[in-house]
């Protein structure tokens, strides 16, 4: 049902100046007034109610020294090394980095992303341990073709024997 201009002007009389848990009980009761959705109520008082408050941080530069930044970019551009790897190069030299996402923000800024530079976007891993035994890989994909006896013992069954209608005697070696 279309709303007058008097209930027009009543909604926005009441709904000026309020935000909030004030904004949505006063257009819970309007809506329930004038027979019209909240969605409606809100429509049409958003250059009456106050908009969202903006961060206290919003639109500052990423707060990095310019002589930091640009051997950062050498780094990342010059070395071909990722932004997480020279992170770590100036945290260990003792320097307060910001996190890679504003890092990478820095990269965006001067158009200097993986993508714009035309390198290779794919993700690489180096498995590297610092210490002995740190880091172990096992290869378990033909594991369940040993199998234990009843009598203890271990043994290999194909696994071309073994279907899924007809089960092996063998239980599986823990």
């Amino acid at each position: 049902m279309p709303l007058g201009s008097h209930a027009r002007g009543e909604i926005r009389r009441e709904m000026a100046g309020l935000s909030g848990a004030e904004a949505r009980t006063c257009a819970m009761e309007l809506s329930e007034r004038h027979g019209c959705s909240e969605g409606t109520i809100y429509a049409l008082t958003a250059d009456v109610r106050p908009g969202r408050k903006r961060r206290a941080d919003a639109g500052m530069c990423d707060r990095m020294e310019q002589e930091l930044e640009d051997r950062f970019l050498f780094l990342t551009t010059g070395k071909s090394l990722s932004t997480t790897r020279a992170r770590e190069v100036f945290i260990r030299e003792g320097h307060a980095m910001p996190s890679v996402a504003t890092l990478n923000r820095v990269r965006c800024r001067y158009g200097l992303t993986a993508r714009e530079l035309g390198q290779d976007m794919r993700a690489s891993v180096r498995f590297e341990a610092k210490h002995p035994n740190q880091l172990w890989q096992i290869d378990s994909t033909g594991s369940d073709m040993f199998l234990q006896d009843l009598d203890g013992s271990i043994n290999y069954e194909s696994p071309l024997k073994r279907t899924r209608n007809r089960s092996t005697q063998r239980k599986p070696h823990i």
